[in-house]
């Protein structure tokens, strides 16, 4: 063995001496790790981070000195002087950085007979978005080349803070977050658990399971890398498995105790959803999707995006056209409800009501959209309706109008379902921004457009507009013909009376049976001029 040789084992055996003294006595409760993602708050654009610990006094240790070394400069030197009072000091060093792509190291240094010596180092570390997916197989797989990049990062109990390509990150989430970080100029942390053809309950608090229950691998995982609580998007695609058998009301009921624990837990403020596809993944029910639907008209703070307008084979998506399609659209949706940019069209475009606009056509108009639709091919054949014995054989748009046609007279049809395709056929209707309408499944039709009370309204009047149980119609003109009509809000008739009264005394209306909420009371005289009026029924 060579002296050259033994001297290099003499020189690290006295560092690794030096450093194992440096440390008697001293324990760091918390410290950043390396390549570690710090929360970034939305306001300042920067994150922040608590470094903890205690020195004994038996340690030796007076100064405490944190660097933080931005890249190749110092941006921030802190030195703590220590006096005890007791055996213990206890220390907390509030720390910043600055969402960027820039790596920033991390040193704590402690001083003892006049030498500093390293007590921690983390290499690498960044503050940037927080990003969690969750669901079934549209969100598993490995990352593709495309999307990969040194400031998308994430997070195991096997291998700690690292690289995205450590985890399955699936194909649409590392889009998405490539474009967060080429875009918007900042990190991300992708957490990604999903797991394969498993239906919703499986991903439920209270499953069971132990510790291979899906929820709490999740929230152990975020609670190892110190982001449980600054969750910037929840994620959520689930739901083929369901459609086979599960119940709407089950699902929501489902969901809906899901979504009560992620607030609980993990305090989120923007959850999103992806709509599945009917007849995905070969499920033959649709009303799992229309579920979905429902539920995001009914929590405020839930944002569902279509998945129609991608390439699938029928279960999956090819990456080119479809994974790359879906995960720019829930870019634009996550980073317009993250940084407050506009709503236009980021979100997908959904039914808001139907009426029949004659005897052979319907007019559907939906909302979360402003412009134009756009008819790709032939889309009306996803369309279909219940009851009447009519064909939709043809659509147009006009501003975010949809126009259907019948084969025939549209007498005795109710609903109207929008099922889309599974199929590589390029027929569809989106937005200005590429974004498929959402599916529906039966939404019923009204028997008019809703519109505002006539000029003469004054003459026919319907009081009071708001109350608990008796509304008041005055109709003039009492020689007169009149059929009064109460709809609800989904055009489903609730009340209808032949009037007509010889005197000219105002009729009323007892409303006292019917379901708090808005309804629509129209008046028809001679069978020739509407009256619409909107009253509220309160409780």
């Amino acid at each position: 063995m060579s002296n050259k040789y033994i001297k290099n084992i003499l020189i690290l055996f006295l560092f690794f001496s030096i450093a194992a003294h440096a440390q008697d006595g001293v324990n760091i409760v918390q410290f950043p790790k390396n390549m570690q993602v710090i929360p970034r708050n939305l306001s300042t654009g920067k994150g922040t981070y608590l470094i903890t610990g205690n020195l004994h006094r038996s340690s030796n240790i007076t100064t405490l000195r944190l660097v933080v070394q931005r890249g190749d400069s110092t941006a921030v030197e802190k030195i703590i002087n220590i006096a005890y009072t007791q055996d213990s000091f206890l220390f907390q060093i509030p720390m910043e950085i600055r969402a960027e792509l820039i790596n920033y190291q991390i040193v704590l240094y402690g001083k003892k007979n006049g030498i500093d010596y390293v007590l921690r180092q983390a290499e690498k570390v960044v503050a940037g978005d927080i990003i969690v997916v969750n669901g079934q197989s549209n969100c598993i797989g490995a990352i593709h080349p495309e999307d990969e990049h040194p400031f998308l990062r994430s997070y195991t109990q096997q291998f700690g803070w690292n690289r995205i390509d450590y985890t399955q990150p699936g194909k649409w989430p590392p889009h998405l977050a490539r474009n967060l970080i080429e875009d918007q100029k900042v990190p991300v942390a992708l957490f990604n658990e999903a797991l394969g053809g498993v239906p919703q309950v499986v991903f439920m608090k209270n499953y069971g399971g132990g510790d291979l229950n899906n929820y709490f691998n999740l929230l152990r995982r975020l609670e190892g890398a110190e982001v449980k609580n600054k969750i910037h998007a929840f994620i959520w695609w689930q739901g083929e498995t369901d459609g086979w058998e599960t119940q709407p009301e089950d699902y929501k009921n489902q969901f809906k105790t899901l979504y009560k624990d992620w607030k609980s837990d993990y305090g989120l403020e923007n959850i999103f959803m992806f709509q599945i596809r009917f007849r995905s993944c070969t499920h033959t029910r649709p009303v799992i999707m229309e579920a979905q639907r429902q539920l995001s008209d009914e929590i405020k703070d839930l944002n569902l995006m279509s998945a129609n307008h991608a390439q699938s084979d029928g279960c999956h998506f090819t990456y080119h056209n479809g994974y790359d399609s879906l995960g720019n659209r829930m870019y634009r949706l996550v980073a317009a409800r993250l940084y407050k940019q506009s709503m236009d069209n980021k979100a997908a475009p959904n039914v808001d009501k139907v009426w029949f606009s004659n005897a052979h056509e319907i007019t559907i108009q939906l909302k979360n959209m402003v412009g134009q639709l756009k008819i790709i091919g032939t889309p009306w054949k996803d369309f279909s309706c219940s009851e009447g014995n009519v064909q939709v054989t043809g659509c147009s748009v006009s501003g975010n109008q949809i126009k259907l046609t019948f084969s025939g007279d549209s007498t005795g049809v109710k609903t109207v379902s929008y099922l889309s395709h599974i199929t590589a056929a390029n027929d569809w209707i989106v937005n200005e921004l590429g974004v498929g309408i959402l599916s529906f499944h039966q939404v019923p039709i009204r028997p008019e457009k809703p519109i505002l009370p006539s000029v003469d309204s004054v003459t026919y009047s319907v009081s009071p507009s708001y109350g608990n149980h008796i509304f008041k119609i005055n109709l003039p003109n009492p020689d007169k013909k009149r059929v009064i009509q109460v709809y609800n809000t989904l055009g489903i008739l609730v009340f209808e009376q032949n009037w007509q009264n010889g005197d000219g005394a105002p009729t009323t209306i007892d409303a006292s049976a019917w379901q708090k909420g808005m309804y629509f009371i129209c008046l028809a005289v001679e069978n020739k001029r509407k009256h619409v009026f909107k009253i509220l029924k309160t409780e």
